[in-house]
Protein backbone atom coordinates (compact mmCIF):
# COMPACT_ATOMS: atom_id res chain seq x y z
CA UNK A 1 0.00 0.00 0.00
CA UNK A 2 2.74 2.28 0.39
CA UNK A 3 3.65 2.22 -3.18
CA UNK A 4 0.27 3.47 -4.21
CA UNK A 5 0.74 6.94 -5.46
CA UNK A 6 -1.56 9.84 -4.41
CA UNK A 7 -3.90 11.84 -6.61
CA UNK A 8 -1.75 14.61 -6.77
CA UNK A 9 0.91 12.62 -8.31
CA UNK A 10 -1.87 10.77 -10.62
CA UNK A 11 -2.60 14.25 -11.74
CA UNK A 12 0.70 15.43 -12.30
CA UNK A 13 1.38 12.53 -14.52
CA UNK A 14 -1.48 13.22 -16.42
CA UNK A 15 -0.68 16.84 -16.91
CA UNK A 16 3.11 16.20 -17.66
CA UNK A 17 1.77 13.93 -20.56
CA UNK A 18 -1.40 15.76 -21.51
CA UNK A 19 -0.33 16.26 -25.12
CA UNK A 20 -0.55 12.82 -25.85
CA UNK A 21 -3.80 12.33 -24.10
CA UNK A 22 -5.17 14.78 -26.29
CA UNK A 23 -3.91 13.70 -29.14
CA UNK A 24 -5.44 9.85 -28.34
CA UNK A 25 -8.55 11.14 -27.07
CA UNK A 26 -9.04 13.78 -30.22
CA UNK A 27 -8.12 10.82 -32.50
CA UNK A 28 -10.00 8.94 -31.05
CA UNK A 29 -13.21 11.20 -31.20
CA UNK A 30 -12.38 11.79 -34.63
CA UNK A 31 -12.63 8.63 -35.73
CA UNK A 32 -16.11 8.02 -34.05
CA UNK A 33 -17.72 10.53 -35.75
CA UNK A 34 -16.68 9.36 -39.11
CA UNK A 35 -17.79 5.63 -38.26
CA UNK A 36 -20.82 7.76 -37.15
CA UNK A 37 -21.41 9.20 -39.99
CA UNK A 38 -20.05 6.58 -42.07
CA UNK A 39 -22.57 4.16 -40.83
CA UNK A 40 -25.98 4.03 -42.72
CA UNK A 41 -29.49 5.53 -41.43
CA UNK A 42 -32.46 3.32 -40.96
CA UNK A 43 -35.92 4.55 -41.45
CA UNK A 44 -39.21 3.08 -40.08
CA UNK A 45 -42.30 3.67 -40.93
CA UNK A 46 -45.71 2.00 -40.48
CA UNK A 47 -49.43 1.18 -41.50
CA UNK A 48 -52.32 0.04 -39.86
CA UNK A 49 -55.29 -1.78 -40.77
CA UNK A 50 -58.37 -2.35 -38.27
CA UNK A 51 -60.10 -5.46 -38.42
CA UNK A 52 -64.04 -4.88 -38.78
CA UNK A 53 -65.75 -7.64 -37.03
CA UNK A 54 -68.85 -8.97 -39.31
CA UNK A 55 -72.30 -6.73 -39.05
CA UNK A 56 -74.28 -10.50 -38.91
CA UNK A 57 -73.51 -13.42 -37.10
CA UNK A 58 -70.81 -15.71 -38.52
CA UNK A 59 -72.70 -18.45 -38.41
CA UNK A 60 -75.29 -17.14 -40.61
CA UNK A 61 -72.89 -16.81 -43.10
CA UNK A 62 -71.88 -20.78 -42.86
CA UNK A 63 -68.29 -19.13 -42.15
CA UNK A 64 -67.79 -21.01 -39.22
CA UNK A 65 -66.68 -24.48 -40.58
CA UNK A 66 -63.75 -22.38 -42.43
CA UNK A 67 -61.68 -21.56 -39.84
CA UNK A 68 -61.45 -18.91 -36.90
CA UNK A 69 -60.12 -15.60 -37.11
CA UNK A 70 -56.79 -16.53 -36.40
CA UNK A 71 -56.41 -18.97 -38.91
CA UNK A 72 -57.46 -16.48 -41.14
CA UNK A 73 -55.37 -13.64 -40.14
CA UNK A 74 -52.28 -16.56 -40.00
CA UNK A 75 -53.32 -17.88 -43.78
CA UNK A 76 -53.21 -13.93 -45.01
CA UNK A 77 -50.04 -13.74 -43.15
CA UNK A 78 -48.33 -16.78 -44.71
CA UNK A 79 -49.24 -15.54 -47.63
CA UNK A 80 -47.89 -12.23 -47.47
CA UNK A 81 -44.43 -13.50 -46.59
CA UNK A 82 -44.39 -16.11 -49.22
CA UNK A 83 -41.67 -15.93 -51.88
CA UNK A 84 -43.65 -15.83 -54.64
CA UNK A 85 -45.37 -12.87 -53.05
CA UNK A 86 -42.18 -11.31 -52.11
CA UNK A 87 -40.84 -11.74 -55.53
CA UNK A 88 -44.05 -9.83 -56.87
CA UNK A 89 -43.44 -6.93 -54.91
CA UNK A 90 -40.04 -6.49 -55.69
CA UNK A 91 -40.74 -6.72 -59.36
CA UNK A 92 -43.62 -4.09 -59.11
CA UNK A 93 -41.53 -1.87 -57.22
CA UNK A 94 -38.58 -2.13 -58.98
CA UNK A 95 -35.92 -3.04 -56.06
CA UNK A 96 -34.11 -5.15 -57.93
CA UNK A 97 -33.12 -3.58 -60.71
CA UNK A 98 -31.91 -6.25 -62.97
CA UNK A 99 -30.60 -8.21 -60.02
CA UNK A 100 -29.73 -12.27 -61.17
CA UNK A 101 -31.08 -15.22 -59.18
CA UNK A 102 -28.92 -14.72 -56.42
CA UNK A 103 -29.35 -11.06 -55.61
CA UNK A 104 -32.77 -12.04 -56.29
CA UNK A 105 -32.54 -14.89 -53.19
CA UNK A 106 -31.09 -11.74 -51.21
CA UNK A 107 -33.05 -9.22 -52.07
CA UNK A 108 -36.15 -11.63 -50.78
CA UNK A 109 -34.75 -12.65 -47.65
CA UNK A 110 -33.81 -8.76 -46.89
CA UNK A 111 -37.28 -7.79 -47.87
CA UNK A 112 -38.50 -10.81 -45.67
CA UNK A 113 -36.78 -9.54 -42.62
CA UNK A 114 -37.03 -5.63 -42.96
CA UNK A 115 -40.87 -5.88 -42.79
CA UNK A 116 -42.61 -7.09 -39.36
CA UNK A 117 -46.48 -7.95 -38.91
CA UNK A 118 -47.36 -7.13 -35.67
CA UNK A 119 -50.88 -7.80 -34.02
CA UNK A 120 -52.38 -5.17 -32.05
CA UNK A 121 -54.52 -6.80 -29.21
CA UNK A 122 -56.45 -5.45 -26.32
CA UNK A 123 -53.95 -5.18 -23.89
CA UNK A 124 -55.73 -6.30 -20.83
CA UNK A 125 -56.49 -9.74 -22.95
CA UNK A 126 -53.10 -10.60 -23.88
CA UNK A 127 -53.04 -13.65 -21.47
CA UNK A 128 -55.56 -15.26 -23.59
CA UNK A 129 -54.32 -17.31 -26.62
CA UNK A 130 -58.46 -17.35 -28.28
CA UNK A 131 -58.17 -13.36 -28.68
CA UNK A 132 -58.72 -12.07 -32.47
CA UNK A 133 -56.53 -8.58 -32.69
CA UNK A 134 -58.55 -5.73 -33.78
CA UNK A 135 -55.70 -4.28 -35.74
CA UNK A 136 -52.85 -5.04 -38.15
CA UNK A 137 -49.34 -3.11 -38.51
CA UNK A 138 -46.94 -3.19 -40.90
CA UNK A 139 -43.71 -1.87 -39.97
CA UNK A 140 -41.23 -1.45 -42.29
CA UNK A 141 -37.40 -0.55 -41.52
CA UNK A 142 -34.73 0.61 -44.82
CA UNK A 143 -32.01 2.81 -45.38
CA UNK A 144 -34.23 4.47 -47.67
CA UNK A 145 -37.25 6.51 -46.35
CA UNK A 146 -39.73 6.75 -49.72
CA UNK A 147 -38.68 3.13 -50.01
CA UNK A 148 -39.78 2.33 -46.59
CA UNK A 149 -43.07 3.52 -47.36
CA UNK A 150 -43.79 2.55 -50.34
CA UNK A 151 -43.09 -1.19 -49.24
CA UNK A 152 -45.47 -0.58 -46.34
CA UNK A 153 -48.03 0.55 -48.17
CA UNK A 154 -48.02 -2.40 -51.38
CA UNK A 155 -47.93 -4.62 -48.44
CA UNK A 156 -51.29 -2.98 -46.94
CA UNK A 157 -53.26 -3.02 -50.78
CA UNK A 158 -51.46 -7.02 -50.76
CA UNK A 159 -53.25 -8.08 -47.68
CA UNK A 160 -56.52 -6.33 -48.25
CA UNK A 161 -56.60 -7.64 -51.97
CA UNK A 162 -55.47 -11.07 -50.20
CA UNK A 163 -58.27 -10.95 -47.85
CA UNK A 164 -60.98 -10.10 -49.90
CA UNK A 165 -59.76 -13.17 -52.44
CA UNK A 166 -59.31 -15.48 -49.79
CA UNK A 167 -62.86 -14.40 -48.76
CA UNK A 168 -64.50 -15.06 -52.21
CA UNK A 169 -62.39 -17.89 -52.51
CA UNK A 170 -63.44 -19.38 -49.38
CA UNK A 171 -67.27 -19.10 -50.09
CA UNK A 172 -67.71 -20.18 -54.01
CA UNK A 173 -65.15 -23.14 -52.77
CA UNK A 174 -67.90 -24.14 -49.80
CA UNK A 175 -70.64 -23.33 -52.18
CA UNK A 176 -69.30 -25.21 -54.97
CA UNK A 177 -68.59 -28.33 -52.83
CA UNK A 178 -71.76 -28.31 -51.15
CA UNK A 179 -73.51 -27.77 -54.62
CA UNK A 180 -71.55 -31.41 -56.35
CA UNK A 181 -72.37 -32.92 -52.28
CA UNK A 182 -76.05 -32.36 -53.22
CA UNK A 183 -76.07 -33.74 -56.70
CA UNK A 184 -73.96 -36.77 -55.73
CA UNK A 185 -76.16 -37.63 -53.30
CA UNK A 186 -79.20 -36.39 -55.08
CA UNK A 187 -78.07 -39.06 -57.61
CA UNK A 188 -77.52 -41.60 -54.94
CA UNK A 189 -80.95 -41.58 -53.89
CA UNK A 190 -82.42 -41.72 -57.32
CA UNK A 191 -80.20 -45.21 -57.45
CA UNK A 192 -81.15 -46.50 -54.46
CA UNK A 193 -84.47 -45.79 -54.72
CA UNK A 194 -85.01 -47.70 -58.14
CA UNK A 195 -82.74 -50.82 -56.40
CA UNK A 196 -85.37 -50.56 -53.90
CA UNK A 197 -88.44 -50.49 -56.10
CA UNK A 198 -86.99 -53.40 -57.99
CA UNK A 199 -86.54 -55.55 -55.09
CA UNK A 200 -90.36 -55.14 -53.97
CA UNK A 201 -91.26 -56.50 -57.53
CA UNK A 202 -88.80 -59.37 -57.15
CA UNK A 203 -89.38 -60.19 -54.03
CA UNK A 204 -93.35 -58.65 -53.42
CA UNK A 205 -94.49 -62.05 -52.19
CA UNK A 206 -92.07 -62.40 -49.48
CA UNK A 207 -92.11 -59.46 -48.52
CA UNK A 208 -93.68 -58.34 -44.84
CA UNK A 209 -97.00 -56.45 -45.85
CA UNK A 210 -98.09 -59.35 -48.00
CA UNK A 211 -97.33 -62.53 -45.58
CA UNK A 212 -100.39 -61.97 -43.98
CA UNK A 213 -102.29 -62.18 -47.41
CA UNK A 214 -99.91 -65.46 -48.11
CA UNK A 215 -100.75 -67.16 -44.68
CA UNK A 216 -104.47 -66.74 -45.76
CA UNK A 217 -103.90 -68.18 -49.13
CA UNK A 218 -102.21 -70.84 -47.58
CA UNK A 219 -105.20 -71.73 -45.23
CA UNK A 220 -107.30 -71.41 -47.81
CA UNK A 221 -105.32 -74.10 -50.20
CA UNK A 222 -105.00 -76.12 -47.22
CA UNK A 223 -108.63 -76.22 -47.10
CA UNK A 224 -109.17 -76.83 -50.66
CA UNK A 225 -106.92 -80.25 -50.98
CA UNK A 226 -108.59 -81.78 -47.83
CA UNK A 227 -112.01 -81.29 -49.32
CA UNK A 228 -110.78 -83.02 -52.84
CA UNK A 229 -109.38 -85.59 -50.59
CA UNK A 230 -112.50 -86.36 -49.07
CA UNK A 231 -115.02 -85.78 -52.72
CA UNK A 232 -112.13 -88.57 -54.44
CA UNK A 233 -112.53 -90.68 -51.28
CA UNK A 234 -116.54 -90.58 -51.42
CA UNK A 235 -116.96 -90.54 -55.21
CA UNK A 236 -115.09 -94.17 -55.44
CA UNK A 237 -117.12 -96.17 -52.82
CA UNK A 238 -119.21 -98.72 -54.21
CA UNK A 239 -119.11 -97.79 -57.25
CA UNK A 240 -119.65 -100.55 -60.25
CA UNK A 241 -119.17 -100.25 -64.45
CA UNK A 242 -120.20 -96.99 -66.18
CA UNK A 243 -120.36 -95.34 -62.33
CA UNK A 244 -116.75 -96.06 -61.41
CA UNK A 245 -115.65 -94.86 -64.92
CA UNK A 246 -117.24 -92.06 -64.48
CA UNK A 247 -116.00 -91.69 -61.00
CA UNK A 248 -112.14 -92.61 -61.92
CA UNK A 249 -112.33 -90.01 -64.65
CA UNK A 250 -113.99 -87.45 -62.13
CA UNK A 251 -111.25 -88.41 -59.78
CA UNK A 252 -108.13 -87.45 -62.49
CA UNK A 253 -109.49 -84.45 -63.16
CA UNK A 254 -109.58 -83.60 -58.96
CA UNK A 255 -106.27 -84.98 -58.97
CA UNK A 256 -105.05 -82.22 -61.00
CA UNK A 257 -106.28 -80.07 -59.08
CA UNK A 258 -104.50 -81.11 -55.68
CA UNK A 259 -101.55 -80.75 -57.85
CA UNK A 260 -102.18 -77.56 -58.84
CA UNK A 261 -102.87 -76.78 -55.30
CA UNK A 262 -99.89 -78.71 -53.81
CA UNK A 263 -97.60 -76.59 -56.47
CA UNK A 264 -99.25 -73.37 -55.26
CA UNK A 265 -98.67 -74.08 -51.49
CA UNK A 266 -94.87 -75.39 -52.22
CA UNK A 267 -94.80 -71.54 -53.64
CA UNK A 268 -96.34 -69.71 -50.48
CA UNK A 269 -94.20 -72.16 -48.45
CA UNK A 270 -90.85 -71.26 -50.02
CA UNK A 271 -92.09 -67.53 -49.77
CA UNK A 272 -92.54 -67.52 -46.32
CA UNK A 273 -89.77 -69.42 -45.68
CA UNK A 274 -87.63 -66.35 -47.30
CA UNK A 275 -89.60 -63.98 -45.57
CA UNK A 276 -86.92 -63.23 -43.40
CA UNK A 277 -84.11 -63.09 -45.04
CA UNK A 278 -86.37 -60.37 -47.44
CA UNK A 279 -87.06 -58.51 -44.34
CA UNK A 280 -83.33 -58.08 -43.67
CA UNK A 281 -82.16 -56.77 -46.91
CA UNK A 282 -84.95 -54.99 -47.25
CA UNK A 283 -84.60 -52.97 -44.25
CA UNK A 284 -80.79 -52.67 -45.05
CA UNK A 285 -81.85 -50.68 -48.19
CA UNK A 286 -84.14 -48.60 -46.64
CA UNK A 287 -81.43 -47.48 -43.89
CA UNK A 288 -78.77 -47.02 -46.72
CA UNK A 289 -81.76 -44.30 -48.53
CA UNK A 290 -82.50 -42.96 -44.92
CA UNK A 291 -79.13 -42.53 -44.54
CA UNK A 292 -78.57 -40.67 -47.51
CA UNK A 293 -81.50 -38.56 -47.70
CA UNK A 294 -80.46 -37.44 -43.69
CA UNK A 295 -76.68 -36.58 -45.79
CA UNK A 296 -78.86 -34.45 -48.50
CA UNK A 297 -80.65 -32.91 -45.27
CA UNK A 298 -77.90 -31.32 -44.61
CA UNK A 299 -76.06 -30.78 -47.51
CA UNK A 300 -79.17 -28.72 -48.72
CA UNK A 301 -79.13 -26.94 -45.34
CA UNK A 302 -75.27 -26.06 -45.93
CA UNK A 303 -75.38 -25.28 -49.13
CA UNK A 304 -77.95 -22.72 -48.37
CA UNK A 305 -75.58 -21.30 -45.57
CA UNK A 306 -73.10 -21.03 -47.90
CA UNK A 307 -75.32 -19.24 -50.67
CA UNK A 308 -76.18 -16.97 -47.62
CA UNK A 309 -72.47 -16.45 -47.31
CA UNK A 310 -71.69 -15.58 -50.87
CA UNK A 311 -74.66 -12.88 -50.66
CA UNK A 312 -73.29 -11.79 -47.33
CA UNK A 313 -69.75 -11.46 -49.00
CA UNK A 314 -71.65 -9.61 -52.40
CA UNK A 315 -73.23 -6.99 -50.53
CA UNK A 316 -69.99 -6.53 -47.66
CA UNK A 317 -71.30 -8.11 -44.06
CA UNK A 318 -68.69 -10.37 -43.13
CA UNK A 319 -65.62 -9.73 -41.58
CA UNK A 320 -63.38 -6.89 -43.59
CA UNK A 321 -60.65 -4.52 -43.01
CA UNK A 322 -60.79 -0.46 -42.66
CA UNK A 323 -57.48 1.22 -43.52
CA UNK A 324 -56.48 3.18 -40.59
CA UNK A 325 -52.96 4.10 -41.19
CA UNK A 326 -51.06 4.24 -44.27
CA UNK A 327 -47.52 4.46 -43.94
CA UNK A 328 -45.86 8.22 -44.44
CA UNK A 329 -42.65 9.24 -45.39
CA UNK A 330 -40.33 8.99 -42.28
CA UNK A 331 -38.47 12.35 -41.84
CA UNK A 332 -36.13 11.12 -38.88
CA UNK A 333 -33.72 7.55 -38.80
CA UNK A 334 -34.07 5.29 -35.94
CA UNK A 335 -30.43 4.28 -36.45
CA UNK A 336 -28.01 4.37 -35.68
CA UNK A 337 -27.61 6.92 -32.57
CA UNK A 338 -24.65 8.88 -33.69
CA UNK A 339 -24.56 10.86 -30.25
CA UNK A 340 -23.74 7.21 -28.70
CA UNK A 341 -21.85 6.26 -31.52
CA UNK A 342 -19.48 9.61 -30.36
CA UNK A 343 -19.64 9.19 -27.11
CA UNK A 344 -18.71 4.96 -26.94
CA UNK A 345 -15.50 6.27 -28.91
CA UNK A 346 -14.30 9.39 -27.54
CA UNK A 347 -14.38 7.64 -23.63
CA UNK A 348 -12.69 4.43 -25.23
CA UNK A 349 -10.31 6.61 -26.63
CA UNK A 350 -10.18 8.33 -22.89
CA UNK A 351 -9.53 4.90 -21.70
CA UNK A 352 -6.49 4.07 -23.79
CA UNK A 353 -5.15 7.69 -23.43
CA UNK A 354 -5.18 6.95 -19.58
CA UNK A 355 -3.96 3.64 -20.29
CA UNK A 356 -0.54 5.06 -22.46
CA UNK A 357 0.16 8.11 -20.12
CA UNK A 358 0.39 4.79 -16.67
CA UNK A 359 2.78 2.90 -19.52
CA UNK A 360 4.86 6.06 -19.95
CA UNK A 361 4.91 6.87 -15.98
CA UNK A 362 5.95 2.79 -16.07
CA UNK A 363 9.08 2.93 -18.32
CA UNK A 364 10.24 6.36 -17.13
CA UNK A 365 9.87 5.72 -12.83
CA UNK A 366 11.44 9.18 -11.55
CA UNK A 367 11.26 10.49 -8.46
CA UNK A 368 10.07 13.84 -8.39
CA UNK A 369 8.32 14.91 -5.05
CA UNK A 370 9.23 14.50 -1.31
CA UNK A 371 6.17 12.43 -0.56
CA UNK A 372 7.21 10.31 -3.51
CA UNK A 373 10.96 9.88 -2.73
CA UNK A 374 10.42 8.93 1.22
CA UNK A 375 7.20 6.64 0.45
CA UNK A 376 9.63 4.85 -2.18
CA UNK A 377 12.90 4.93 -0.51
CA UNK A 378 12.43 5.73 2.87
CA UNK A 379 14.29 8.88 3.20
CA UNK A 380 13.06 12.24 4.17
CA UNK A 381 14.67 14.90 2.42
CA UNK A 382 16.56 17.55 4.11
CA UNK A 383 14.99 20.70 1.55
CA UNK A 384 12.60 20.79 -1.16
CA UNK A 385 12.39 23.33 -3.38
CA UNK A 386 9.33 23.88 -4.36
CA UNK A 387 7.97 25.81 -8.33
CA UNK A 388 7.64 29.41 -7.70
CA UNK A 389 4.02 30.22 -8.94
CA UNK A 390 2.42 33.75 -9.09
CA UNK A 391 -0.95 32.24 -9.39
CA UNK A 392 -1.70 28.37 -9.16
CA UNK A 393 -4.58 28.78 -11.65
CA UNK A 394 -3.51 32.03 -14.35
CA UNK A 395 0.13 30.83 -14.56
CA UNK A 396 -0.54 27.60 -16.56
CA UNK A 397 1.44 25.65 -18.10
CA UNK A 398 1.93 25.08 -21.95
CA UNK A 399 0.76 21.55 -21.15
CA UNK A 400 -2.21 22.66 -19.55
CA UNK A 401 -3.23 25.35 -22.26
CA UNK A 402 -3.10 22.82 -24.57
CA UNK A 403 -5.13 20.45 -22.69
CA UNK A 404 -7.89 22.66 -22.02
CA UNK A 405 -8.03 23.83 -25.92
CA UNK A 406 -8.44 20.16 -26.94
CA UNK A 407 -11.26 19.91 -24.47
CA UNK A 408 -12.85 23.15 -25.85
CA UNK A 409 -13.10 21.70 -29.31
CA UNK A 410 -14.40 18.25 -28.26
CA UNK A 411 -17.35 19.87 -26.33
CA UNK A 412 -17.79 21.92 -29.61
CA UNK A 413 -17.30 19.35 -31.67
CA UNK A 414 -19.90 17.39 -29.40
CA UNK A 415 -22.32 20.21 -29.28
CA UNK A 416 -22.24 20.76 -33.25
CA UNK A 417 -22.92 17.28 -33.70
CA UNK A 418 -26.08 16.85 -31.07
Amino acid sequence: MENIPSINELLSAFFRHIIVLAAVVVAGFVFSVFYALGQPRLYQTQAVVQIEQPRLQETLSGNATAGSNLQRLQIIEQRLMARDNLMSIITKLNLADGADDGTMNELVSALRGSVRIERITDPTMRWRSDVSPSALSFVVQDADPERAALIANEFLNNMLEQSRSSRAERVNETLEFFESEEQRVGAAIADMDAQIAEFKRNNADALPESLLAQRTQLANLEDAELAIDREMIEGATGLRGDAAARAALRNEKLQEQKNLIQTRRALIEANIERAPQVEKSFASLNRQLQQLTDQFTIITRNRSEAEMGQMMENSSQTESFLVLETALIPEHPIAPNRRKIVLAGTMLSAIIGLGLVLLLELRNPVIRTASQMERQLGLRPVVSIPNIEKTRFFNLGKRTKIGIMVCGVLVLLALALS
